[in-house]
C-alpha cells in the first residue's frame, strides 16, 4: 500500500520522557475523534482499519501499521468499527544531535508482533520501573528511525537475519561455519547469503570478518588486554594473520594501536 511519504526529524540523543502509555478502544459506533497534544510526541501501534488526518494529510491505518507525529500536530481519527491500539505519548528534549527521520506512518509487516511485544513491555514497566520503560521506548524509537524503505520493518531485518547477527555477535571467538549458522536460523544456506548481500552488500564471511576487525580495534583502543588475548577473543588467534588483518584495516599494527591508548 502506498503511504504518504512525510516524515519527521526526531532527536534521539537523549532518553525520552514517557508521559502516558495505554491501550485505546475507539469506534464502538462510527465516530470521529480529534487530538492536539501540546509538547508531546504521539506513537501508535494499530490493529484495525481506519484513517487519520494529520496536519491536512490523510493516512490509511491498517493492522501492522505504526504512526509517529510530533508535538502540536492536529490529529483527526475516523473510525467505522471497533478499533484498538496501543498509544504512547512522550517528550523529547530538542537537540540537533542524533536527529533521525522517521516516517509519519509505516507498515512494519512481519516484524510488527515483535516490536509490539517490546511496547507491551514498556507498558508493563511504566508504573513500576519507569526509567526502564523509557530505556525500552528509546530503543524502539531508534529501531523505527533506522528503517529503510521497502525492506519490511524497523531495522529492516528479516527474522532469520536478525537471529544470525545475534549468533555471530555471541560467537565471534569461535569458528563460525556458515551452513551450520543457516540451519540454526532455519533457513537455506543460499537464501541466507542473499539476505546478507541485500542488507550489507557483502558475503556472510565478509560480514563476520568485518565484525571481528571492528571489535578488535575497539579492544585495542579501549582495553588493557594483550594483543594475543584480543586476537583470541575475536576469533583470529593466528597472530600473523591478525596483524595482517588489522594493518590492512587501518594501516597500523595491533601493537602500535594498543600503545597509543596509553598516551
Amino acid at each position: 500500500m502506498e503511504l504518504p511519504s512525510h516524515s519527521w526529524k526526531i532527536p534521539l540523543g537523549e532518553k525520552p520522557e514517557l508521559c502516558v502509555i495505554g491501550k485505546g478502544v475507539h469506534g464502538k459506533v462510527p465516530s470521529q475523534e480529534r487530538y492536539l497534544l501540546d509538547g508531546l510526541w504521539c506513537l501508535h501501534f494499530y490493529h484495525y482499519e481506519a484513517n487519520i488526518v494529520a496536519d491536512g494529510l490523510t493516512y490509511p491505518i491498517r493492522p501492522g501499521f505504526v504512526s509517529l507525529f510530533p508535538p502540536g500536530t492536529p490529529l483527526v481519527f475516523n473510525f467505522d468499527r471497533l478499533s484498538r491500539h496501543l498509544y504512547v505519548h512522550f517528550r523529547l528534549r530538542p537537540s540537533r544531535a542524533n536527529c533521525r527521520r522517521v516516517p509519519a506512518m509505516q507498515d512494519l509487516g512481519a516484524v510488527f508482533p515483535a516490536v509490539h511485544d517490546q511496547m507491551e513491555e514498556v507498558l508493563g514497566f511504566h508504573s513500576v520501573e519507569p526509567r526502564r520503560a523509557e530505556a525500552r521506548l528509546w530503543d524502539v524509537l531508534w529501531e523505527l528511525a533506522t528503517a529503510l524503505p521497502g525492506r519490511g520493518g524497523p531495522g529492516q531485518l528479516h527474522p532469520a537475519l536478525r537471529n544470525s547477527l545475534q549468533l555471530i555477535e555471541a560467537g565471534l571467538e569461535d569458528v563460525i561455519i556458515i551452513p551450520e549458522l543457516a540451519r540454526e536460523v532455519q533457513m537455506s544456506h543460499n537464501h541466507l547469503i542473499r539476505l546478507f548481500r541485500a542488507r550489507f552488500n557483502m558475503t556472510i564471511e565478509g560480514y563476520i570478518r568485518d565484525r571481528r576487525i571492528k571489535r578488535a580495534l575497539h579492544l585495542l583502543r579501549h582495553s588493557t588486554a594483550t594483543v594475543k588475548s584480543i586476537a583470541a577473543e575475536v576469533g583470529l588467534p593466528d597472530l600473523h594473520q591478525f596483524n595482517k588483518a588489522i594493518r590492512r584495516a587501518c594501516g597500523r599494527s595491533p601493537r602500535e594501536i594498543s600503545k597509543s591508548r596509553l598516551r
